[in-house]
């Protein structure tokens, strides 16, 4: 007498049989063309230069700034 399959079981086949082919296509090549076909359809976006910029010039600082704070020394 078969037992009947509950629908966790089916589901489970059905992803078992799809991991399966998918691991086949992409074992055998098949990435490389579907990931051009999918390029032509959706193109990457376009890359744009940094707007960061290369250099910045600083203010100097004077080592006595006049302030009106005494220096502590070092525990």
């Amino acid at each position: 007498m078969a037992r009947q399959l509950t629908p966790l079981g089916r589901i489970l086949l059905v992803l078992s049989g799809l991991a399966l082919i998918g691991y086949g296509l992409y074992r055998y090549g098949f990435a490389d063309r579907l990931r051009e076909l999918v390029e032509k359809v959706v193109p990457a976006a376009k890359e744009r230069q940094s707007v960061v910029p290369q250099k910045a010039d600083l203010p100097g600082v004077e080592s006595n700034s006049g302030s009106s704070v005494a220096a502590v020394p070092m525990p």
